[in-house]
């Protein structure tokens, strides 16, 4: 379930990228080089080599940016990293090629020619990890990994074709090409360490009660033996 913090974690970095940018965006963003384009409809600020913005715990590089005043649209490319900290400590980092995020609708997407990487690094645990060919977002609540998605972790390992987080149920959705999840010691609070694994329709996993739901012909299977030392690898 840790690895749904992230996509949560990265809407909040992506908007408050956005929000603070107002009639003149380089006052927020540094670069090496930076150019206003203006037209009698429009005005574009473009940003080349070491763009770089970082608002209270969130931080933006990437190599070159665009934002378009008319539409409210940015634009990101070229080594795109994403570094967010949580009050908890936590560090969540995501890394693509390319990024978009429009103000007015609020939805954006992280994309990369070998596809997205996404962590969470807590100051005193393993890391969580995830790939997928890209992120998607729209508002505050809702994120999706969309495309060969992959998580895997200390207490968990999930395949699918996408998984949808919505924050305001606290919960991460798994469909699309017959999803898996692995279940290792410690995914609950009673840590319990048998080991399991569920292939479904679609797999449900919630946070507050910890627990996992399979739908549509389901299968799977149970371990309550050889558990020691079974742990997700990256």
């Amino acid at each position: 379930m840790r690895a749904a913090i992230i996509l949560a974690a990265l809407i909040a970095a992506s908007q408050s990228f956005a929000q603070e940018a107002g009639p003149v965006a380089g006052g927020v963003v540094s670069s090496k080089e930076w150019t206003v384009h203006r037209t009698a409809q429009d005005k574009t600020e473009e940003f080349t080599g070491d763009v770089r913005y970082r608002t209270g715990t969130t931080v933006l590089n990437a190599d070159w940016a665009l934002y378009t005043h008319s539409v409210q649209q940015w634009q990101a490319k070229g080594r795109v990293l994403v570094d967010h900290k949580l009050d908890s400590g936590d560090l969540l980092e995501a890394q693509g090629d390319h990024a978009e995020f429009n103000q007015q609708s609020e939805k954006g997407n992280l994309a990369g020619r070998q596809g997205v990487r996404f962590t969470r690094s807590p100051p005193e645990d393993e890391q969580d990890y995830g790939s997928s060919n890209r992120l998607e977002w729209a508002g505050k609540n809702r994120a999706a990994a969309v495309g060969a998605v992959h998580l895997w972790g200390p207490r968990l390992e999930a395949w699918a074709d996408r998984s949808d987080f919505e924050h305001t149920i606290d919960h991460l959705k798994l469909t699309g090409g017959r999803p898996i999840v692995l279940k290792l010691p410690g995914f609950d609070e009673s840590n319990s360490d048998w080991i399991g694994a569920v292939q479904a329709d679609e797999i449900t996993v919630t946070k507050d009660p910890r627990t996992l739901t399979a739908d549509g012909k389901a299968r799977g299977w149970l371990d309550f033996t050889e558990t020691a030392g079974k742990k997700a690898t990256p």
